[in-house]
């Protein structure tokens, strides 16, 4: 009867052990796995920051009259866009990660830059056919501090840089 008894009280206290570690494994993966995920997260942001930050930069670059030169006009203007299409493409290829890892869809950040973009092409097409009024002209080149195209640009940026410190 002892033997019976001591054998399955040091069942019960393995299997209460084994439950233990269990557990503990488990509450130790999860947290493992939270790490993890938090570190993709940032990295992510990070890399979302950088992305706005090189479309801004090239929003700049394109506008700055004497970036390029010795082309033609219509050469100038196509590199000039050039330098913008390359860096909305990596925002893009940011974007399903962005819904993915953080939850959000930065679609309308997205947009927003799609519609600078398309702002800046359109004056520049016209300034190439030599169409482009004082409006255009001011689009299509960076000018003073008062440079509304320019701080538009600078003001999305910053909702980007804003949005992706709720995750740094």
């Amino acid at each position: 009867m002892i033997d019976w008894l001591t054998e399955n009280i040091i069942a019960i206290i393995q299997t209460i052990l084994a439950l233990g570690a269990f557990i503990y494994a488990y509450q130790e993966f999860k947290h493992w796995r939270i790490q993890l995920l938090g570190s993709k997260r940032i990295d992510l942001a990070i890399e979302l920051g950088e992305t706005a930050l090189k479309i801004k930069h090239a929003f700049y670059n394109a506008r700055n009259p004497f970036t390029f030169g010795e082309k033609s006009l219509e050469e100038d203007y196509n590199q000039r866009l050039a330098l913008i299409s390359e860096e909305l493409q990596d925002l893009y290829e940011i974007q399903a990660k962005v819904i993915i890892l953080l939850g959000d869809d930065i679609e309308d950040y997205v947009k927003e830059y799609n519609q600078l973009f398309s702002k800046l092409k359109n004056a520049m097409y016209l300034s190439y056919k030599e169409r482009a009024s004082d409006g255009d002209m001011e689009i299509v080149f960076r000018s003073t501090k008062d440079d509304e195209f320019g701080n538009e640009v600078e003001k999305h940026t910053e909702k980007i840089l804003k949005f992706i410190r709720r995750y740094v």
